[in-house]
């Protein structure tokens, strides 16, 4: 969702806002069975600044890719920096998708993904196609050499389709690169998955971890001792599943709903959930659901890699929504995410060192004078560094950061 707009959508009602998702469903549904669109909003192609933003750690390194929007832009250029000072610092911002294929429209909560391993990076972005309001098939490139260059490489969903592929994760693991996003190639939203082991110049053939979800909510990835795990969206309904794959996703395997909410509407939230685990080996995952008695934002626990889970625990205001999470060494954890509070969107963040049992009074990260959402947090070996984009009125959107 667009800063300029998230005000006026969210002073709504609680039930407006229900009536108003259920139309934006309604809109991003294809009748003839197509194609889906990928969110309840057609993507953002004349906003000048930043429209999307991700960050990745890999070590010591921090790899940022943005999709920037300029005055004379038919398209938002893919931008990558990298840091080796754990924030404080970037290279001088590479284009990754020259002579390449254009990227198509850019929104925050369908951001650009990136991912790397040593000197192999990874950048994906959505392209123009057939699907509904111009959506198209994933691009991705590579990097061999930490970023300084880069070459187009394969779609992962290998398919030759040109409908729309959307709400891409990246991550790699033991150098592997994994990827999920969404598409409808069987006329339903479903979450598909693919792996390479030779620096993303191949994939496997893509399979199908969900045939049906919500059309537009992003994913979250995490590896651990415990293997891969997925975070999505289920469609009805409307509560978040977690998968685990034991063997480098190979296979599969359901573990449970995270907050059992039982949200049943026909309706695009356009807001996904993230995922840590501590040194102790507690899973922990922030989710959101707009259940119209429980809307807000929650922290969930599991204790046995995410069979079970204990009972939801409220984040935040009730307008607080679009949450990120990250673990230190140390087993501190925080949270971030954007709330609307007194008509002004805000990045929020607390601390927990109790592994979740406790947490700081919230702190406001972002400048009173500017919209801000769609916070992401990262460990570095200097403590955490929260990434947002935020925008003053009448001004292009930027990205900044803040070291916590």
């Amino acid at each position: 969702m667009n800063n300029a707009g998230a005000s006026g959508w969210w002073a709504l009602s609680r039930g407006a806002w229900v009536v108003l998702c259920a139309f934006a469903a309604a809109a991003a549904l294809d009748v003839s069975g197509a194609d889906h669109a990928h969110t309840g909003h057609p993507p953002q192609t004349t906003m000048q600044g930043v429209v999307s933003l991700d960050v990745y750690r890999d070590g010591d390194t921090l790899h940022l890719l943005t999709g920037e929007n300029g005055t004379n832009e038919a398209a938002p250029a893919v931008i990558y920096r990298r840091s080796d000072d754990s924030g404080m610092t970037w290279s001088i911002p590479v284009r990754v998708d020259q002579g390449m294929v254009a990227s198509y429209g850019g929104r925050r909560g369908n951001d650009y993904q990136v991912a790397a391993s040593g000197k192999r990076v990874v950048a994906v972005w959505m392209t123009r196609g057939s699907g509904w309001g111009g959506s198209g098939p994933l691009a991705t490139a590579r990097s061999s050499d930490g970023g300084k260059t880069w070459r187009a490489g394969a779609n992962p969903a290998g398919d030759g389709s040109t409908a729309g592929q959307s709400f891409a994760e990246i991550i790699a693991n033991r150098g592997s690169f994994h990827i999920v996003w969404l598409d409808s190639r069987d006329k339903n939203q479903g979450l598909r998955y693919a792996r390479s082991t030779d620096g993303e110049k191949t994939w496997t053939p893509s399979t199908t971890l969900d045939a049906q979800t919500c059309e537009c909510c992003w994913n979250s990835l995490l590896t651990t001792e415990s293997g891969i795990y997925a975070l999505y969206r289920d469609k009805s309904p409307r509560d978040m599943v977690l998968l685990n794959s034991p063997d480098g996703g190979k296979s599969w395997h359901t573990m449970a709903t995270v907050g059992t909410f039982n949200w049943q509407i026909d309706a695009c939230p356009e807001t996904g959930g993230a995922l840590a685990m501590t040194p102790a080996k507690i899973l922990h995952a922030m989710i959101w659901t707009g259940r119209e008695d429980a809307v807000g934002l929650y922290h969930l626990v599991s204790a046995d890699q995410g069979r079970k889970w204990a009972a939801p625990r409220r984040v935040g205001g009730e307008m607080a929504r679009h949450a990120d999470m990250a673990v230190a060494p140390s087993g501190v954890i925080v949270a971030a995410w954007d709330e609307l509070i007194r008509g002004e969107w805000m990045i929020m963040a607390s601390v927990s060192s109790a592994d979740g049992s406790s947490w700081s009074v919230p702190r406001r990260l972002s400048d009173s004078r500017s919209q801000a959402t769609h916070p992401r947090v990262v460990t570095t070996r200097r403590g955490f560094r929260v990434f947002w984009t935020e925008q003053e009125k009448d001004q292009p959107r930027v990205w900044k950061s803040m070291a916590l």
